[in-house]
């Protein structure tokens, strides 16, 4: 049944077509980025996140809410993506994450603020920073993404 076999194959070949093709399961570049319109370069570390990211929900105080998926991690910040409504938020704004780990189903509360956002098709990716008093990333599930220099 070596049809069967090759079958599977090529299935599988259309999955990482498709995902590539989506952006998803594509790694994190790990060289340096200009970060926004401010023009400030990142010299930390960047990590990457393949297939299966978290997925949670984003919140502002106002009460919106938006399904985002982790997309990009460092020690100082996350970068979270948006398909579909997109906000419209302010620079600085006050902003509540909560993300759920797939893989070991643990779910982690972020206080973040709104550093910069960028639209690619029908994506919004949003670059955040943790607030003052917020617990560090790399005690969270997330300092498995953090690249080991880092972490």
């Amino acid at each position: 049944m070596d049809w069967i076999g090759r079958i599977g194959d090529a299935i599988g070949a259309l999955g990482r077509w498709l995902a590539g093709l989506i952006g998803w399961g594509v790694p994190a570049r790990q060289t340096t980025a200009r970060v926004g319109a401010s023009g400030r370069i990142q010299r930390k570390p960047r990590g990457t996140v393949m297939v299966n990211p978290p997925a949670g929900e984003l919140t502002d105080l106002q009460g919106g809410l938006w399904r985002v998926v982790l997309w990009d991690v460092s020690e100082s910040g996350i970068c979270v993506a948006i398909r579909g409504r997109q906000p419209q938020l302010q620079r600085d704004a006050a902003l509540s994450l909560r993300l759920h780990d797939p893989v070991t189903e643990i779910t982690d509360r972020f206080r973040m603020e709104l550093m910069w956002t960028k639209i690619e098709g029908h994506d919004l990716y949003l670059g955040l920073r943790l607030r003052r008093g917020s617990a560090p990333i790399r005690s969270s599930f997330l300092h498995r993404y953090l690249p080991r220099g880092g972490s």
